[in-house]
């Protein structure tokens, strides 16, 4: 899928796409593309680019301004906004935590993998590219999970999602579940504060749209099957009717 869509806050220099082709590069989605207008509306004058953090908030809110007349659009966001780890892996890695005495030592190592949920002493598994060896900072704090449940590959965003799953839980779960702000956590925007928010809030306008989008559309699946069930009792119903008045008709022919 591809769609072009104006710059909201650059629409004299630069203009945004999605490209669901792209798979590689950017520091927030190889998805989000921008290209140069030279203030020719929308028009593309050159090639395109995975935008920068720099340009992050203004693309999202562009995005989701241009989602408002999309409803394609708006499935296709479904996917890429919606990246988050399990609360069952967030139990596991918030449980796992290195103890000095019991863990270090010779074949004491304690190995791990999320993945599966399942921790062992065996040492067999330092060869198995599934499961990680605990150690120290693996103390069951929220940075500490967030290391251990977010995808080596990820994107940008993609981990941004993470993190802020991981911070909302660990605030309700944790002791001292403490985290920074994602954006903050993950070092963005020279760790500017309002950034983060700023982003957050960008972030949270299109997922919104795009959850709209999809409870709409279940909404709408909710009351065709429900014409349907409608319909086929009405035409259960003809054909029992039907069937009950060939059944009198030949009951008179036989006493006729």
């Amino acid at each position: 899928m591809f769609r072009k869509f104006a710059s909201i806050a650059h629409p004299d220099k630069y203009g945004y796409a999605y490209d669901s082709e792209q798979y590689k590069g950017g520091e927030l989605s190889p998805r989000f593309r921008q290209f140069e207008t030279y203030g020719d509306r929308n028009i593309q004058h050159s090639g395109d680019w995975a935008i920068t953090l720099d340009f992050a908030i203004d693309y999202l809110n562009s995005l989701t301004v241009a989602m408002l007349d999309d409803e394609e659009l708006c499935d296709a966001m479904s996917y890429p906004l919606n990246h988050r780890p399990s609360t069952e892996d967030l139990k596991f890695s918030a449980s796992l935590k290195y103890n000095e005495v019991k863990d270090s030592g010779w074949n004491k190592t304690r190995y791990f993998s999320v993945a599966k949920r399942k921790v062992t002493r065996d040492q067999e598994k330092s060869h198995d590219d599934r499961y990680t060896e605990l150690k120290p900072w693996h103390n069951g704090t929220p940075e500490a999970i967030f290391a251990m449940v977010v995808h080596e590959y990820s994107t940008g965003l993609e981990r941004w999602q993470y993190a802020q799953t991981v911070r909302e839980w660990a605030e309700a779960n944790l002791k001292n579940g403490f985290m920074e702000m994602p954006a903050v956590f993950l070092k963005w925007f020279n760790q500017d504060y309002e950034l983060a928010r700023q982003f957050r809030s960008a972030f949270t306008a299109c997922r919104s749209l795009s959850e709209a989008h999809r409870l709409r559309d279940e909404g709408r699946r909710q009351i065709e099957s429900y014409k349907g069930d409608i319909e086929r009792k009405r035409a259960a119903e003809a054909r029992d009717t039907a069937a009950l008045e060939v059944v009198a008709e030949a009951e008179v022919e036989q006493v006729a």
